[in-house]
């Protein structure tokens, strides 16, 4: 019932992270990286933005922070006071939002001709959602907490091995990958920091193939997997924490998997609606897969060792027992 919910943040709402290691601590944040920190135990919240200056007071291009609508939250699987923001910057802090310190330099291209007051003459659009040059992305290695990988709603592709120290910028080695389209997110492998999963979103360049991409070495060197999805934008691309090399895509046609790390690619029907997927989230000790739709609400796949366990024998048997 409406009892059973409650409000984690105000605004338009945007990422909501509970902290792996203290799930009452919960990430929020409104449009434009209006970030705040709740206790569930208190119920109150604290307002822990890095930069108090925004669109509605300043033109992007003489912001020192530029912040998406949509500005993406990380937090340490250890620490729940370790917490991630993106901007145009990675920034970090290690006492719940209190202080942050940034981690990086400008990720982005920050091309300052698409960094305008737009609208007008009458009224110009100053709510953020116009803000261009920021981070989508922030992907912590689920294997190596000093790993960090970024995407940009201007194509860029971003990678750490140090926990910030040193960045390389890894899109100029991906053969194909269309200019200034959007990264929502990156994918990261739960067995290898260095193996990651990467979509381009060009639909606003008025290409809607899809561009999926595969690195198996910070990004040296990258592999299409694009090859068998529908020709339509792919938003995400995630893998099994319980089985090595299966990845479930998320597209604007919905939901497709892959046994081979992408080398081959079937539609994930099971009644699921044709909706776009713009997240995914696997839940491995039960086998589980949240998955969230643009417009269709969140859907959550209740145990899929069936699709782990899926194999050219299994499909050819006449009966066949899962293992549960």
């Amino acid at each position: 019932t409406n009892a059973d919910w409650y409000t984690v943040v105000g605004g338009d709402g945007e990422y909501a992270v509970p902290a792996p290691s203290d799930p009452n601590i919960i990430y929020t944040d409104a449009q434009n990286g209006f970030i705040e920190r709740l206790d569930k135990r208190t119920h109150l919240s604290h307002f822990v933005r890095p930069y108090m200056k925004s669109v509605e007071s300043t033109s992007p291009a003489d912001l020192k922070y530029r912040f998406n609508w949509t500005s993406p939250i990380a937090v340490s699987p250890h620490d729940a006071n370790e917490v991630y923001l993106g901007s145009d910057v990675v920034f970090k802090s290690t006492d719940g939002g209190q202080s942050w310190t940034p981690i990086s330099g400008d990720l982005t291209r920050n091309d300052k001709s698409k960094q305008p007051v737009a609208g007008g003459p009458v009224n110009h659009d100053i709510s953020g959602a116009e803000s261009y040059d920021t981070i989508l992305a922030i992907t912590l290695a689920p294997s190596d907490g000093k790993v960090i990988w970024v995407g940009t709603d201007d194509g860029r592709v971003q990678v750490t091995r140090d926990g910030g120290k040193n960045w390389t910028r890894v899109d100029s080695n991906i053969p194909g990958a269309p200019q200034w389209a959007r990264v929502y997110q990156v994918g990261v492998s739960p067995f290898d920091p260095g193996t990651a999963y990467v979509a381009f979103d060009a639909h606003e360049l008025d290409d809607r193939k899809p561009f999926v991409y595969k690195t198996a070495d910070y990004g040296k060197t990258w592999t299409s997997i694009a090859a068998g999805l529908p020709q339509a934008p792919v938003v995400v691309v995630r893998e099994d924490p319980n089985l090595r090399g299966f990845l479930i895509a998320g597209t604007e046609q919905g939901l497709f998997y892959s046994h081979d790390a992408g080398g081959h690619w079937d539609r994930l029907k099971a009644h699921f609606p044709t909706a776009p997927v713009w997240d995914l989230k696997f839940v491995a000790d039960d086998h589980d897969l949240v998955v969230a739709t643009h417009g269709r609400g969140f859907f959550v796949f209740d145990d899929l060792r069936p699709f782990e366990q899926w194999n050219a024998a299994v499909a050819g048997a006449e009966f066949h027992l899962f293992e549960a």
